[in-house]
């Protein structure tokens, strides 16, 4: 059941909404803030409050793909950052025109702002800020097929949301995580991480990113529907390794036939030999044949 929100502040209550998955309260909340829209000039107010109320505003449009909209509210943030000469903030305005980007299909300066993002948020440094930073790194990373890079800067996002103690923020990693891993095919990581967000969220009415969870949790279906099944439990990407395996390259060879560092490269050979039960590439390479994997 949803909480009730009336005793809280209304950038607050704007930010449970939007977790929650109601982005019509928080449209609602901003205009009440805002009855002159984004072209409101900075004045006597609570700059801070008003400063992330029009974050607030920029996310319901960058998810709904309204890019001029998300245009107006990102503009009208860093105009009034720059009226109050503030440096805190600069970090989220650089998240949020990453998003705009990255909606825009522009996925250089997506990737440009996401490095500024962190870079703002280093100095001085600011953990949340800069967790979600590291987070569209890597998610900008998965789009763009580099893995390893991904997986750096989701480790180093969860490092820091268990540093700042912070459930929803490792939630949001942890399905970005999943997204790395299902790109990957490892299906069982992916099933576990899902549960783990699903354990978070749900005490937490957490809708937007339960949402995400049954989108994520219907395309592991859908692929484990139609993925063929390999033996001793085996993911797709181990299957390719072991092959290469099997016709005898080594993990040099293997690293630069796939595209992948050869620490992935022993990790994936680790995995196969605890999988498939066998002591070493030789044996691993008389399963791949007993099973018609070469």
């Amino acid at each position: 059941m949803t909480r009730p929100l009336e005793p809280f502040p209304s950038v607050l209550r704007a930010t449970i909404a939007l977790q929650q998955g109601d982005a019509e309260l928080a449209s609602q909340l901003v205009s009440e803030t805002f009855p002159g829209g984004p072209k409101t000039p900075p004045g006597d107010s609570d700059f801070v409050q008003f400063n992330r109320m029009q974050y607030l505003a920029a996310t319901p449009a960058l998810e709904s793909g309204d890019l001029v909209t998300a245009w107006e509210w990102i503009t009208a943030y860093d105009e009034w950052l720059a009226w109050s000469g503030a440096v805190l903030g600069r970090a989220d305005g650089q998240i949020l025109w990453a998003r705009y980007y990255r909606e825009a299909r522009n996925s250089d300066e997506a990737f440009r702002h996401a490095q500024r993002a962190r870079d703002w948020a280093s100095e001085p440094r600011q953990p949340l800020a800069l967790l979600a930073a590291e987070r569209l790194l890597g998610e900008l990373a998965i789009e763009a097929g580099r893995y390893d890079a991904a997986a750096q800067h989701l480790n180093t996002s969860l490092r820091l949301a268990g540093a700042c103690a912070a459930p929803y923020e490792r939630a949001l990693t942890l399905l970005t995580l999943a997204e790395l891993r299902l790109a990957r095919g490892n299906h069982t990581e992916v099933a576990t991480l899902i549960d783990e967000v699903r354990a978070i969220c749900t005490p937490l009415d957490a809708g937007a990113a339960l949402a995400r969870v049954a989108t994520l949790g219907a395309r592991l279906d859908a692929l484990r529907d139609s993925a063929p099944l390999y033996p001793a439990g085996l993911s797709p990407r181990e299957v390719e390794v072991l092959r290469l395996v099997a016709a005898g390259l080594t993990n040099r060879d293997l690293a630069e036939r796939l595209f992948l560092s050869e620490h992935t490269v022993r990790s994936h050979v680790r995995n196969i030999l605890t999988k498939t039960q066998t002591e070493n590439r030789t044996a691993a390479a008389l399963f791949a044949h007993e099973h018609n994997l070469s």
